[in-house]
């Protein structure tokens, strides 16, 4: 495994855990659903001698749904990074369509799309710090005293 996979997964690992010590329902619904997209995209992918040569169904329902639960956390909640978290799923979702419009489309195109994937890592994380600094500031209000900076 490259050594910026393995970052990958560490980091993703450690961001739920800082999503269910310090963020709220939406950052914990986006972690989480990463984090669980990420691994059964590793469970149900092709295997390598075929992988990405031909339209990836079984990786296309596991995008969709992942969109769709960001989307649905970006509407239903009161902050403006799961949007952007749901935008980074676009280029996936992208290169599903471009391989369906040509099944000749090249397998590097997966992977240049999947390349996104690591932009959400800094998204959930500045979610994450910013509720947790709204939780500390809205309790340093609550005791009377002023929030530290």
């Amino acid at each position: 495994m490259p050594w910026y996979v393995a970052c990958f997964w560490i980091v993703s690992a450690l961001l739920v855990l800082a999503a269910w010590l310090r963020g709220e329902w939406p950052e914990r619904v986006i972690a989480t659903t990463l984090f669980v997209g990420v691994v059964l995209t590793r469970l149900v992918r092709s295997p390598l001698a075929i992988r990405y040569h031909q339209l990836e169904w079984r990786i296309l329902v596991l995008d969709l749904i992942t969109f769709a639960i960001f989307v649905l956390v970006a509407v239903r909640s009161d902050r403006r990074w799961p949007l952007f978290a749901a935008a980074l799923m676009v280029p996936s979702l992208l290169a599903h369509l471009g391989h369906l419009i040509n099944p000749g489309f090249h397998a590097d195109g997966y992977s240049i799309a999947g390349l996104t994937t690591y932009l959400l890592l800094p998204v959930i994380a500045g979610g994450i710090w910013r509720t947790a600094r709204r939780s500390r500031a809205a309790s340093a209000c609550e005791r009377g005293s002023a929030p530290a900076s």
